[in-house]
């Protein structure tokens, strides 16, 4: 998987958890924590949506449910 596909869709579901004028910048440590748990995850499961994948993982993450 396009890592760079990846980060696009972690900004795209950022956005959705603050207001939709601004997205709540990440820092570059935190993106690739993201990615590394995201292509983790795949490699773990056979969901084949990576939009889900990406959805519960940024969602652990903001939540602070983070089980890494």
């Amino acid at each position: 998987m396009d890592t760079l596909l990846i980060k696009k869709h972690i900004k795209a579901v950022a956005k959705t958890y603050t207001d939709h004028d601004f997205s709540l910048p990440l820092t570059e440590l935190e993106e690739k924590e993201l990615t590394r748990k995201i292509v983790k995850k795949m490699n773990e499961t056979n969901q084949t949506d990576v939009r889900d994948i990406v959805q519960d993982v940024v969602y652990a993450f903001f939540t602070g449910q983070d089980e890494e």
